[in-house]
């Protein structure tokens, strides 16, 4: 048996004879507890395995890393669940526009967010782009070095006048 913990609720699996997940009694032992954090779960933004590198496991690791491979290589067929429900002939068209739909919003919203940095950055300046950042942080670390020059130009002139005592550079 398995225990999947997650932040708010915890799901037990046992593995029926026939290699299918089956719910478990509560009151069963665990061989097996994977506790995935909150980094876990914001993890799966990524992809699964940046979710699984915030996963604590402990128990069987024998049993850990089989239910390791499972859960990597699982995927879910919806295509042939909807056609129990609508039919072969028209579940593959919902899936293709529901793929269709879900790359469509991906696609606008990474072109809306570079039109917006794009009109933030150089339509209306109030970001600053990063080249121009680094340009203006070089340019003052030369101006800091030329000032720190002029002013030890400056005390040498202050000391080399005959009848003028010289100043200090601290006030």
């Amino acid at each position: 048996m398995a225990v999947l913990a997650f932040p708010a609720i915890s799901i037990r699996l046992q593995v029926s004879d026939d290699g299918r997940f089956a719910p478990a009694a509560s009151d069963d032992s665990a061989d097996l507890t994977l506790i995935f954090p909150t980094g876990a779960i914001e993890g799966l933004w990524l992809g699964l395995e940046a979710a699984m590198r915030h996963v604590r496991v402990s128990g069987n690791a024998e049993f850990g890393e089989a239910l390791g491979f499972v859960l990597r290589n699982l995927r879910w067929d919806a295509e042939a669940d909807l056609a129990q429900i609508v039919g072969d002939t028209l579940a593959p068209r919902f899936v293709l526009g529901a793929r269709r739909m879900f790359d469509w919003q991906q696609d606008f919203l990474r072109r809306g967010t570079e039109n917006l940095r794009d009109y933030l950055a150089f339509e209306r300046p109030t970001l600053v782009h990063q080249t121009a950042l680094q340009d203006l942080a070089i340019e003052t670390l030369n101006f800091r070095d030329r000032l720190g020059r002029l002013e030890k130009r400056l005390a040498k002139l202050d000391a080399a006048l005959p009848n003028r005592p010289p100043t200090s550079q601290k006030k």
